[in-house]
């Protein structure tokens, strides 16, 4: 379907509460929130990189309760950005350490080919591929509404 980038973010209202980190390494003096299992994060700034342990406070498998847990201040929250950007534009999640990358994700749609149900199946696949929101490349930041 696409690939889509993955933001470091967190709410004002953890922002007041803590420093604002200003390199990857500052992140291990912060409460995290990450996906389960996931024990370290690569971060990359032209030839620099990093890989920042990310033994978080909060771990998910929902990318969506991630972001509830950050919006209500729990912590440093790893965001696809296609889930973050309403949040973003709103102002009520800030991105971390805009000039790090982390890794695209790539988000896929796998199906049996034959089989009982194929046809409605591949009708599904064919509308998340025609209606959704993922770019067919890499994707700028969005922009925080000021």
């Amino acid at each position: 379907l696409g690939r889509y980038r993955f933001l470091l973010c967190a709410s004002p209202a953890f922002l007041a509460a803590h420093p604002a980190p200003t390199h990857p390494r500052a992140l291990a003096d912060l409460p995290r929130i990450g996906f389960r299992g996931v024990k370290a994060v690569p971060l990359q700034r032209g030839d620099e990189s990093c890989l920042v342990p990310f033994d978080a406070r909060l771990s998910s498998n929902d990318a969506t309760a991630m972001l509830g847990a950050a919006l209500c201040g729990a912590g440093i929250a790893v965001l696809p950005d296609w889930l973050a950007e309403d949040d973003l534009a709103r102002g009520t999640l800030r991105v971390l350490l805009p000039a790090w990358s982390i890794p695209e994700g790539e988000a896929w749609v796998a199906y049996r080919l034959k089989g009982r149900g194929q046809r409605a199946v591949r009708a599904v696949a064919e509308h998340l591929l025609a209606t959704c929101a993922f770019d067919r490349g890499p994707r700028k930041a969005p922009s925080p509404k000021r």
